[in-house]
Order: structure tokens, then C-alpha cells, then sequence
């Protein structure tokens, strides 16, 4: 199996869908030309659904999904006026009409025909209320009860609670009428989003919710995705309490500034919206599949050279994962199993000539290669100085190597105890305390005067020329880190001494050594190189995700 014909469908489709995008957004509102242009990248951007999604949602109420058609909104705003003043009379709470939009409020810019509005002027506001929780019969009936719980999807027909119409009659509960907006004004959820919902049938609320009784209830599709769009500003309004909980006072949903098309301009910019929003789920959904494909391509590859029993079985798996090397391994995580498994089957003989049984090959412990296995003296901090012999710590080994980016330097009088710690070339370095427990070093270079924290474990070797293998033993995570790591102890994990010197290791001839650990090297730069890729192609799909957010939100 190649992993190289996998995408081909996904492209394909991709292609198709940015070759319909484009287009429909001839212009450069908001910088819709750039966002159709890069479409397939954006959508193949980890995280960047939803992203995406406030960008249709933004282009949308900004006049970037639709055509220029040359009507303006006047007349639908002097409709919307008669018939909210018929609402009034149906005893909905509309009062007077609202100062206009000043041309600072305004978020941003609008086509020529369009007009602000704001929220309260499109109809009437209802409250929310509940029952009498002495009377059982008001909670038997067919009515929803909608409470923020039920706010989950953007289309409502149901929720979890009934009651019935006597509870509407005998209670500060109002019957709300199909089409409304329903929107969330109280409680936790308010601290992660502004839920808003379209009724598509008669509910009711509870005292957590309000409802906007539209007074054309055509307007319904496109005032809902407006409010969607707003999310970022109301939340910036939210009122958060002490006890964690939060409102949105009525000025901040009531005053929200709407941009208002003519209503033929409304129902398009819906249906591209909705054609966008499908398009980019379905994409999403493909690059998922493919990642997941990938994955599972690649943790089987890793199996089977696990888990082959003869040459020739590891020789195929072996084969499989060489071809797929580039296209396996689609996440970073992947490459930290590839690598952790080349480790292992390096350190076990199988990537060489040699059987892993061969005679050359002996079982030993780390203490038993030593000449020399200590730790750092205590009482450091009265010896620190601007400037003297290196101090190694924990923190300049974290990543398996040593890092003297950011030395420190202790100056230490004749004599003193902890002298008896100075580091030479090729020794090893064990952090055996704190978050770092575990993580080995070998000192390549020569230093000048350098000695150990009491954090470190210092390993000398009877005989130097086997510190490679040694090292690279002690960060295999199948080897000798998973030893290390099974035996710290404590709250707060650490080794001591005698865990150091019974970490076993098994070890070849030297000549094998040799061979074994250039294969190691060569293996963990193809590894490095992809992860690098891997890293350089997120960064540049995070950073074009950005670039055209901030273009398009500017």
C-alpha cells in the first residue's frame, strides 16, 4: 500500500470547491479574494474550522457574500416599522424606536443599500419564566421549555423540559411564536459563548432567556447568523459575578447594531453561507479522514516491525515504512513514535547484519560500565558568581543534550567537596530530581573547568568509547527511559544512586556500536527533517489563517 494516492479524491475536491468560491466573491470585500484564493490551505490549517467559519459569518453581514443589486433597505425598514407596531398591540414589549447607528458605533463598513438597524427595532422582546414548581400538572404538556441547556444547535424545535399551556395561562411564562431569535442573557455559558437560536415552532423560555419576536419573520435566517457574526462583541459586554456565573444586561443584546440588506440580498447571503459552511465540513471531515488514514497506516507499519518474528517479515515492514516515510507521518506526535521505535530496533540489533542473539552481544548494567557514578554536592548557592567554572543544572540537559545557552557559574574555594565533581569529555549526565527526572546527556565537547548540581547525576565510564551507545540507550523511550521512569519514586518523582547504577543495558562490540549508532544518526535526522517540515508547513497554515483573519476582521 502507498499512502501517496490517498489525497488525490480530497485535492480533487478541493480544487472544485475553490473553483465555485472564487467566483461568487469577484470583489475584495473584507479581503474575500484573498480568503477564496486560499480556501484549501485555510481549511487544511489544524483548528482552523471554526476560524473559518467567523470569517463566512463576518463576510457575510458585511456584504462580502452577496451581489451588488442596487436596491437599498429603506422600504424593508419602513415595513419593519408597521408591523412592529402591530406586535405592540399583541403584547409584545416593543417601545420606542432606538437612536440611529452613529457612524463610530458601526463595526464596520456596509455595502451602499444596506442600513443599520439596531436589534430592538426589528420587533419585540419577550422574557423568559418559570412554572410553579408547586403545581405538577404545569409540568405535563407539549410545549418546550427552552433553557440554556437546550442551546446547542442554531435551530430549536425541542428541549429537554415540557410544559403545558394552563403553565403559560397561570404563570409570568409567554407563549413565543415560530420564528423567533432566542438568545441566552444569564448563566455559565455566557462565559464561552452567545448562544442564539431560531424557534422553529411555539416554545417557551425559561427566566434565563430572552426572546426577539421578529416583526418580519422572514428576516429570521439572516438576523440569526448577524447575531452569530456579533458573538465577539457581546461577549466582550458579558457581566461576570463573583460566583461565577454571568449576564448580558438588556441595554447590550437589545442596542446590538444590525446591518440591514434589502431581503432579496438576505435569503442569497444565507444560502452561501450555508453552502460555505457545508463545504468547509465536508472538507474538514476529508482531512480528517485522510489524517486518520495516515495515523493508522502508520501505528500498523510500526506494529508489524515490532512484532516480525522472522528477517524476512521485518525486511517488508521495514520496506513499507522507508516508502511512506514523508507521507506517514502527517503529525508531529507520529514522528515522536517513529523515532521512539528506530531507537528501540536499533538498540536490539535489528536494523543491522547481525542477529539480535549474536555472541558479540552481552547483558550488563549502567553501574557495572562505570567507573564512577555520583551526584552533585549540597550547599551550591554560597559559591554562585557573575562569572567562574560552568554549573550544570537539570535545566541545561532537559532536552537530552547539553545546553549552556543560559550558563551559571559558581566560583568554589580550594579544596572544596564539590570539586570532586568536575566534568570530563564524554561523561554522562543524569537528571535525577524534579521535571526533568530521567533526561541524559553526554558531554562532546571539551570544557573548560564545569561541575554538577546536586539535581545530577554524574556517569564516567571505564572505558569512554562506549558513551555513545550508553547515551543513546539511556533516551531510547523503549530502553533506557522507560527504566528510569519505572523506577523514580515519590510525590515528586527522583532517582537515586543505586536506580542509576542498575539501569541494564545490553551491548554489543564495539565495532557493531559504531555501525549501529551511525544508522541511529542517520535514522534521527530523516526524523528531525520531517518534523521540522511537519513544524515549518503548521507554522506557514497557522500564519496564513492569521494573516487573512486579521485582513478580512480589520
Amino acid at each position: 500500500m502507498n499512502l501517496q494516492s490517498v489525497s488525490v479524491e480530497n485535492e480533487g475536491r478541493t480544487a472544485t470547491a475553490r473553483g465555485q468560491l472564487v467566483p461568487q466573491l469577484a470583489g475584495d470585500v473584507f479581503g474575500a479574494r484573498k480568503f477564496a484564493e486560499n480556501f484549501e490551505a485555510l481549511v487544511n490549517a489544524a483548528g482552523s474550522a471554526k476560524q473559518l467559519k467567523e470569517l463566512v459569518l463576518k463576510l457575510a453581514v458585511s456584504g462580502g457574500l452577496s451581489s451588488v443589486s442596487g436596491e437599498t433597505a429603506d422600504s424593508l425598514l419602513a415595513q419593519l416599522q408597521r408591523q412592529r407596531l402591530l406586535l405592540g398591540k399583541n403584547g409584545v414589549r416593543i417601545g420606542d424606536l432606538s437612536p440611529p447607528v452613529a457612524e463610530d458605533e458601526a463595526p464596520y463598513a456596509i455595502p451602499p443599500g444596506w442600513r443599520w438597524i439596531r436589534l430592538r427595532d426589528l420587533g419585540g422582546f419577550l422574557g423568559g419564566g418559570t412554572p410553579s414548581k408547586s403545581n405538577a400538572s404545569f409540568w405535563e404538556g407539549p410545549l418546550p421549555w427552552v433553557s440554556p441547556k437546550d442551546m446547542k444547535r442554531p435551530y430549536i424545535d425541542d428541549a429537554e423540559d415540557h410544559i403545558s399551556t394552563s403553565a403559560v395561562e397561570g404563570s409570568a411564562v409567554k407563549l413565543i411564536p415560530t420564528q423567533s431569535i432566542l438568545c441566552v442573557v444569564r448563566g455559565m455559558i455566557l462565559a464561552h459563548s452567545f448562544p442564539v437560536a431560531i424557534a422553529t415552532r411555539e416554545v417557551t423560555i425559561n427566566q434565563d432567556m430572552k426572546a426577539l419576536v421578529l416583526a418580519l419573520p422572514a428576516l429570521s435566517e439572516f438576523i440569526l447568523r448577524s447575531c452569530q457574526a456579533a458573538r465577539t462583541r457581546v461577549l466582550a459586554k458579558v457581566e461576570h459575578s463573583s460566583h461565577g456565573t454571568c449576564r448580558l444586561a438588556s441595554e447590550v443584546v437589545e442596542m446590538l447594531p444590525i446591518a440591514l440588506p434589502p431581503l432579496a440580498e438576505q435569503k442569497e447571503i444565507v444560502a452561501r453561507v450555508d453552502q460555505l459552511m457545508a463545504l468547509i465540513d465536508d472538507l474538514e471531515a476529508k482531512q480528517t479522514k485522510k489524517r486518520d488514514l495516515s495515523t493508522r497506516f502508520t501505528k500498523a507499519s510500526l506494529e508489524a516491525l515490532a512484532t516480525a518474528e522472522s528477517r524476512e517479515d521485518f525486511d517488508t515492514a521495514w520496506q513499507r515504512v522507508v516508502e511512506n516515510w514523508d507521507c506517514a507521518c502527517t503529525d508531529s506526535h507520529l514522528v515522536a513514535e517513529v523515532r521512539a521505535l528506530c531507537l528501540w530496533l536499533a538498540l536490539s540489533g535489528r536494523l543491522g547484519p547481525t542477529e539480535v542473539g549474536d555472541e558479540q552481544w552481552r547483558d550488563t548494567t549502567l553501574g557495572e560500565l562505570a567507573e564512577l557514578v555520583t551526584s552533585g554536592s549540597r550547599g551550591w548557592k554560597e559559591f554562585y558568581a557573575a562569572e567562574g567554572a560552568l554549573f550544570i543544572r537539570s535545566q541545561d540537559i532537559k532536552t537530552d543534550a547539553l545546553d549552556l545557552a543560559t550558563p551559571a557559574f559558581v566560583n568554589l574555594p580550594t579544596g572544596a567537596e564539590g570539586k570532586r565533581t568536575r566534568v570530563q569529555n564524554d561523561d554522562l549526565l543524569v537528571t535525577i530530581t524534579g521535571a526533568n527526572v530521567g533526561k541524559a546527556a553526554r558531554v562532546t565537547q571539551s570544557l573548560p573547568e564545569a561541575y554538577v548540581s546536586q539535581h545530577v547525576a554524574l556517569i564516567r565510564l571505564r572505558d569512554p568509547r562506549h558513551a555513545p551507545w550508553v547515551h543513546t540507550w539511556l533516551v531510547s523511550p523503549r530502553n533506557g527511559r522507560a527504566t528510569l521512569t519505572a523506577t523514580s519514586y515519590g510525590d515528586k518523582p527522583g532517582l537515586n544512586l543505586d536506580n542509576v547504577k542498575s539501569v541494564p543495558i545490553r551491548i554489543p562490540s564495539l565495532v557493531m556500536q559504531q555501525s549501529i549508532i551511525a544508522k541511529v544518526e542517520h535514522l534521527m535526522k530523516l526524523c528531525d527533517d520531517l518534523e521540522a517540515k511537519l513544524r515549518r508547513a503548521e507554522d506557514r497554515a497557522s500564519k496564513l489563517v492569521e494573516a487573512v483573519v486579521q485582513e478580512m476582521l480589520a
